[in-house]
């Protein structure tokens, strides 16, 4: 039988399109022309842990979605803890999804900093291009005053700092990065894309406004952003709501035609939750996406959808374990796991509980010098206030304080919704009040030596 050229035609597009559409990618795109200059993405996931399962599908999902734009892996670096797709908890090893019912997006990453090398030390040492690292054979943004640079990180975040699996980056730190790489021209311009609670904090009055750099944030600096996506098959939350929404814009539109701030509207009115917001400057704000993380093949680009990632059912990422704790009982297939879900759950609060003990016992035990400086104030609202940072050095110091001779952060995340308190601390002290910060932090380690169990971990 003779078909019409037509619907030939068709079949073949449709195949085409279900192709570019399966994960990994696999082809042979060559990469984008981009003029005077060379495109680089950094791609990092802070998260380890099954809990965690978001943070790293996101960045497989991203790359996977980068890579089928041509840019090639020697201008994409990866940065995840890799303690996913052999799991003992995955039911399906070797495969890592980003949402329910959807393809492997594992296969073909690239293991450019993997385990204990994901840390804050090498993430700006990649941005900058670090020549030891290149020499020790680690990729690294080798670019120059004329390429574009895109990066995207995901992680615990908390006031002033994103989090990494075993240590933190302070906001001005990151921002010290920026600067220092403006001024020896190692780009043209920049953008940063960052999902963690109070995300905002890294860049609000912190962002030089001249360095041709562009920021969008999941969260503003006072609140929590959310995951989405639970899976009763793998028992996490497979996705976050604000990574998930731009991966679906970077997937569904014609990035030749979109700008950074188009894109940053589209997910900012579907993002209903959290506040996403922008920083940084304009004008690099107006240029087309496609200049920093390409676009698909002409004879691939989808209709453009308006569709919504509403019905992944987000909740909020402070309060994860809880969550998942409460999800894993409902979907148990036995009294035995549901028994193992509710001494989990009850774990986790009790956990909670005894750090928000702490903190109480700490404040009560400094309110007094508080008031001695001339401040008035009082343990419930050094304890659920929420005041804007602007003492940073008092912040940094009692919060590696807190770190180091408490709770170490990285293994009991709650403590991250709990450093707020800090802030509020410190915004009643004089900035330079050296005698005072030194008091407080004095007291806190006297504290946590004298009451806290230091080796308790993993209060969710």
């Amino acid at each position: 039988m003779w078909w019409p050229v037509s619907f030939l035609l068709l079949v073949l597009y449709c195949w085409s399109i279900q192709a570019y559409n399966s994960y990994p990618f696999s082809g042979h795109l060559s990469e984008p022309v981009l003029e005077n200059g060379t495109r680089w993405v950094v791609l990092a996931a802070g998260g380890t842990g099954w809990g965690n399962y978001r943070h790293q599908s996101n960045v497989y999902h991203t790359y996977q979605v980068i890579r089928s734009h041509g840019i090639p892996d020697k201008n994409i670096i990866v940065m995840h803890y890799d303690d996913l797709a052999y799991n003992k908890a995955n039911p399906t090893p070797g495969i890592v999804v980003n949402k329910l019912n959807g393809s492997d997006v594992y296969k073909g990453v690239p293991k450019d900093f993997t385990g204990n090398d994901v840390n804050p030390l090498n993430f700006l040492a990649v941005l900058r291009g670090d020549p030891v690292l290149a020499r020790n054979g680690k990729k690294v943004v080798n670019s120059g005053p004329n390429d574009y640079i895109y990066v995207y990180f995901i992680d615990h975040g908390s006031d002033d700092l994103i989090a990494f699996p075993h240590q933190y980056l302070y906001g001005e730190e990151l921002n010290d990065q920026l600067r220092d790489m403006f001024d020896k021209k190692r780009y043209a311009k920049m953008v940063l894309n960052i999902e963690a609670c109070n995300s905002g904090s890294m860049f609000e009055k912190l962002l030089p406004q001249d360095i041709n750099v562009w920021v969008t944030t999941s969260a503003n600096p006072m609140e929590s952003s959310y995951a989405c996506d639970y899976d009763p098959l793998r028992k996490t939350y497979l996705g976050d709501y604000y990574s998930g929404t731009w991966i679906e814009n970077i997937e569904s539109q014609d990035l030749d035609n979109e700008t950074l701030i188009e894109m940053y509207e589209y997910i900012k009115v579907r993002v209903n939750i959290s506040h996403p917001q922008a920083y940084g400057d304009g004008q690099v704000a107006k240029m087309v996406v496609s200049k920093f993380l390409g676009n698909k093949p002409k004879n691939l680009l989808p209709v453009p959808t308006t569709t919504s990632s509403s019905d992944c059912h987000p909740v909020k990422s402070q309060d994860m374990a809880i969550h998942l704790a409460e999800m894993n009982y409902r979907y148990s297939a036995s009294d035995n796991e549901r028994r193992q879900y509710l001494k989990q759950l009850d774990t986790i609060v009790k956990g909670r509980h005894l750090m928000d003990k702490h903190f109480e016992r700490y404040v009560q035990s400094i309110i007094d010098q508080l008031g001695s400086s001339g401040t008035t104030t009082t343990t419930s609202a050094l304890l659920n206030d929420r005041h804007e940072l602007t003492n940073r050095k008092c912040y940094r110091q009692l919060v590696d304080m807190f770190h180091q001779q408490c709770f170490n952060l990285n293994q009991n995340p709650y403590g991250f919704s709990k450093l707020k308190i800090f802030v509020n601390i410190c915004e009643q002290l004089v900035v330079d009040n050296v005698l005072d910060i030194q008091f407080m932090v004095n007291s806190l380690k006297h504290y946590c030596q004298q009451n806290v169990v230091n080796d308790y971990t993993n209060i969710e």
